[in-house]
């Protein structure tokens, strides 16, 4: 399961870089630099982590709203070398952990994975997820629509599972790629494509209706 985290910081350099460390095919990253819409990302896409940096102007709004929505979803700190006072502050707030600048990719991958690891087993996600007539049992890896059991490969189960954990979100042909497959030069988004139209065609016309294609954009699974 590709861990999604949401990335907030007001400098679009800081941006892109906080979010190169994270190209890889455990990630899901999302980066933000607007206070409202983070915020709104946060509640409707459920990240695992949010990244927060402190020299976001609006850091301590964010830290409320995101905590007010959500309590579940922890906050990890990123500051300056003349922000402890702003970073305790925030860790009294409610943010989970820090990380003081300077740092390295390692280092910051590394906090990363052991604060996901932890927070995943305090709080596990609904191994059952239901939309309309379709459920999916990810510990059991079945899929039924109304009841009734539809037989799927493992990989048109893992391409259903990746778009109904981002349920509501449009995931790119790229991004279901590489959270499926991983990394594969061989492979082309008409491995998606291809896995989508046979899982339309399983699920039926009850099951399939929330599986949305977005013109130019990729799938989408509406809640």
């Amino acid at each position: 399961m590709s861990t999604r985290l949401l990335i907030i910081a007001d400098n679009a350099v800081e941006l892109r870089r906080l979010k190169s460390a994270f190209v890889l095919p455990e990630f899901l990253a999302r980066s933000e630099s607007e206070g409202k819409k983070a915020w709104r990302c946060a509640l409707a896409w459920r990240p695992h982590l949010v990244i927060l940096d402190l020299e976001s102007a609006q850091w301590r709004e964010l830290l409320r709203m995101v905590k007010a929505g959500d309590a579940a979803i922890p906050i990890f700190l990123l500051y300056g070398p003349h922000q402890e006072e702003e970073m305790i502050a925030a860790l009294q707030e409610g943010a989970a952990s820090a990380l003081a600048r300077p740092f390295s990719s390692a280092e910051l991958l590394a906090r990363v994975r052991a604060l996901t690891r932890y927070f995943r087993n305090l709080f596990p996600e609904d191994s059952i997820l239901r939309f309309g007539a379709l459920t999916l049992d990810l510990q059991g890896r079945r899929v039924c629509v109304e009841d009734r059991p539809v037989k799927l490969t493992p990989k048109e189960f893992a391409v259903l599972k990746v778009l109904a954990q981002s349920a509501g979100k449009v995931l790119a042909r790229r991004q279901i790629l590489e959270s499926v497959w991983g990394y594969e030069a061989s492979l082309d988004a008409r491995n998606v494509d291809s896995r989508i139209f046979r899982l339309r065609k399983k699920l039926g016309a009850k099951g399939s209706p929330a599986l949305e294609t977005v013109s130019g954009q990729g799938y989408c699974l509406r809640p």
